[in-house]
């Protein structure tokens, strides 16, 4: 085999040889820039991705706090008309069938009144029963 190679005039092999090694170059040079584009594109979707997580992160915790305010606001509001809770276990109220103790503020009896609920279903627009 190598006689046949050493037979070959030099112009086939100088031409053999230049291809070969600028064959080499240019699939080194595309294995590099894909590798390298490839990393760029990695890194800025992942930078992407990390603003956007922190984005939502940030938008659930204002959310969480809006939520957490507007109800002990609702609360304090449905705390607030009650003055004087008292429980008296001697006097039993029915309530759907059950003996429970009666209950009052400020003198009026809670066991199946639903006028504070009511009263601040009005006032505030939210459900509370």
């Amino acid at each position: 085999m190598l006689k046949k190679l050493s037979n070959l005039n030099l112009g086939f092999k100088t031409t053999t040889f230049l291809t070969l090694s600028l064959s080499f170059l240019l699939i080194s040079m595309n294995i590099f820039s894909a590798t390298y584009t490839n990393k760029i594109i990695t890194n800025k979707v992942n930078n992407q991705l990390e603003q956007r997580l922190e984005q939502i992160y940030l938008t659930l915790e204002t959310y969480d706090e809006l939520v957490k305010t507007t109800a002990n606001n609702l609360y304090s509001a449905f705390e607030s008309q009650f003055v004087n809770l008292k429980l008296d276990s001697n006097t039993l109220v029915d309530v759907n069938g059950h003996k429970t103790p009666l209950f009052t503020s400020n003198g009026d009896t809670l066991n199946n009144n639903s006028n504070y609920v009511d009263y601040y279903t009005k006032m505030k627009g939210s459900t509370g029963s």
